[in-house]
């Protein structure tokens, strides 16, 4: 097989990760191989480097959603602390309540 045409079919699967679903690349580059247009060499490539994209994207998600995280943690401990900072929700009003509860 001519080595250029299997060099340009090869850049273009690794072009399109990221751009086309896994499955669509895998499958492609597979009837490829079977033609003898790509080698396993080839094959072993692509699957390597869409490893390598998931792996980055699964990273930079995680990067992402860490501050909104810490965010949301903060907003919770604010609202936990608003909560017992007003007086109807005081431990002291609690006991009171309680006390005038038990007297009646």
């Amino acid at each position: 097989m001519d080595k250029d045409y299997e060099e340009y079919i090869k850049e273009g699967f690794l072009k399109s990760i990221g751009k086309l679903p896994d499955y669509k690349i895998i499958l492609n580059s597979a009837g490829y191989y079977d033609r003898g247009v790509l080698t396993r060499e080839d094959i072993l490539e692509i699957k390597e480097a869409i490893e390598q994209y998931n792996q980055r994207s699964a990273e930079e998600t995680i990067e992402e959603n860490e501050p909104v995280e810490e965010e949301q943690e903060e907003q919770l401990e604010e609202n936990t602390t608003n909560k017992y900072e007003n007086e109807n929700f005081s431990p002291n009003n609690i006991e009171n309540t309680l006390d005038e509860t038990e007297e009646e």
